[in-house]
């Protein structure tokens, strides 16, 4: 366990800080105030939130000179008599001691920030009113919490490897067996009728748990889509797809409704981000790959083969994620008497989303390597670099939209997104050279705020005894949304003058849902979602 000391004498003023419970990056409480030595007062320090797994703050505090023992505003729930004589001593001068134990707990690839937190844990003159880190949540996790980010963040990284798969490999695949682009839009279309199947199973996590259904369809999504590398055709590459994708649709699907189940209600938004940025972590291994998924024929066949690496990942998931309190306690009610049928309403707003966001954002990423590789002639290594450089601010935006999404509220962040991700991303397809390349990262970096601001609603606005079937079948709506933009591109697009054509008509999407987050979607930013489903209240 990491260890921090710092020896430093300190004026009054400043001992009251050291000894203040820290809020911030780290929530603590004072577990214990002793004076263990002459002349020598020792405060001990736990934690209650903070991405740790374990924490332990201790500071000693010596007078540089006189016989007095130190006590500051800390102790003062229990007066001793030092502290009679502490406030004539104003001038005084202390020589401290700050010891710092803790063990590092968040997603994995936040480790990253190791070196940020270790200078201001280590920092004997830390300031709870220093504002916190951009990168940490509005509303802080608790230990539960952290652990349960953790975890479903590397689940998020294995099944975004699944789901780039077919996107990053479909135009070495219709390379290989001399498809059209209107093939490549059939076989993509095809793979979204995984909802249909993803929907049936989403059905068994009301009644069996997240938790056992998240595990075994991650497990099943690894090995089925292992078993594309053997498709002898882009129908049977298809089908193989269909049925893989259906288990990790699902279990993306129980991912958000993990968060929205765990995560502090300040945090929810921002924990779909942050896991969204695990996922894209994930997807952007097949797009380093590309080289060899271009190599001579059949190259991509390994990308799929090694899908089946992520099943390493499934027995330290099933020892370390927990169940979800609030599933737990809707299954230990009596009868659920919520229907799906009493909430219309919110039914439709929900599928709105999921067509018109997912009409222009699936087939703007579907289709981009092709675009690159026929309209811009851009060699894999190209569009490997390409693809890594303007997705990369997209990192920024998830963590960024959902942490603005969770402070502001999700209509502003949502609306200004999708106009101006979606305008951006437009211009770029009729842009050459570094113009193309800004204009794509500027449309990224922006639009990708909208997934954060915007998949949160899907569990938020159902009770928890229907929030997998709601959300399972709620999935149809992306596919229908998927399948209509697939269509139009690989249909319409050499009579639109390319890619770039039929993409500005799927724009129209994105505007529409705009105005309707401004006027008619309800605002769900930092409320319970007892307070939004005031039955999952009900005893």
């Amino acid at each position: 366990m990491p260890k921090l000391v710092v020896n430093k004498k300190l004026s009054l003023e400043d001992l009251e800080r050291a000894t203040s419970p820290r809020t911030g990056l780290v929530f603590e409480s004072l577990s214990e105030s002793t004076g263990s030595k002459p002349n020598t007062r020792s405060w001990e320090f736990t934690w209650t939130k903070g991405p740790f797994k374990s924490y332990r703050r201790t500071v000693s505090a010596t007078p540089t000179s006189a016989d007095k023992t130190p006590s500051t505003s800390a102790d003062r729930t229990a007066p001793t008599s030092a502290d009679k004589t502490i406030s004539t001593s104003a001038d005084r001068t202390f020589l401290v001691t700050q010891t710092v134990e803790y063990k590092y707990s968040y997603v994995w690839w936040s480790a990253l920030f190791i070196p940020t937190v270790r200078r201001a844990l280590g920092r004997i003159d830390y300031d709870s009113r220093t504002r916190p880190p951009w990168w940490l949540p509005p509303e802080a996790l608790g230990p539960r919490q952290v652990n349960v980010l953790a975890q479903i963040a590397i689940a998020a990284t294995i099944i975004g490897y699944l789901v780039s798969l077919i996107t990053q490999t479909v135009t070495y695949v219709a390379r290989d067996f001399h498809a059209s682009n209107g093939a490549i839009g059939n076989t993509l279309s095809i793979v979204r009728l995984d909802a249909i199947l993803s929907a049936v199973v989403m059905l068994m996590a009301d009644k069996r748990g997240r938790k056992p259904i998240l595990i075994y369809s991650i497990a099943l999504g690894c090995a089925i889509s292992a078993l594309g590398s053997f498709a002898q055709s882009m129908y049977w590459l298809g089908i193989n797809q269909t049925i893989a994708s259906s288990f990790f649709t699902t279990a993306l699907i129980l991912a958000t409704v993990y968060l929205a189940e765990e995560m502090p209600a300040g945090s929810r938004a921002f924990a779909l981000g942050v896991i969204t940025v695990s996922g894209a972590l994930g997807a952007a291994i097949p797009v380093m790959l590309l080289k060899v998924a271009a190599a001579g024929n059949n190259g991509w066949r390994v990308l799929f083969a090694l899908s089946i690496a992520g099943l390493a990942f499934i027995p330290s998931l099933s020892r370390s994620l927990p169940e979800t309190d609030r599933h737990l306690k809707a299954v230990s009610r009596p009868k659920a008497r919520a229907r799906l049928s009493q909430y219309k309403g919110r039914i439709v707003l929900v599928v709105l989303i999921n067509l018109l966001t997912n009409a222009f954002s699936n087939p703007a990423s579907l289709f981009l390597n092709q675009f690159l590789r026929t309209e811009r002639h851009y060699a894999p290594s190209a569009i490997s670099l390409f693809v890594l450089v303007t997705y990369f601010p997209g990192v920024i935006g998830l963590v960024v939209g959902g942490r603005l999404a969770d402070i502001f509220g999700r209509r502003v962040v949502g609306s200004v997104a999708l106009v101006a991700g979606s305008g951006i991303t437009v211009l770029s397809y009729f842009a050459f050279g570094w113009k193309m390349w800004l204009l794509r990262i500027v449309g990224i970096a922006i639009g990708t705020a909208v997934i954060p601001t915007l998949n949160v609603y899907s569990p938020e606005l159902f009770p928890t005894s229907l929030r997998g079937k709601a959300n399972g079948f709620l999935n149809v709506a992306v596919r229908a949304g998927t399948v209509t933009g697939l269509q139009v591109v690989g249909r319409f697009s050499s009579a639109l003058g390319g890619i770039g054509g039929a993409m500005a008509v799927l724009s129209v999407a994105p505007i529409i849902l705009a105005v309707l987050l401004i006027f008619v979607y309800p605002e769900t930013a930092r409320m319970q979602l007892e307070a939004i489903n005031p039955e999952d209240g009900e005893d």
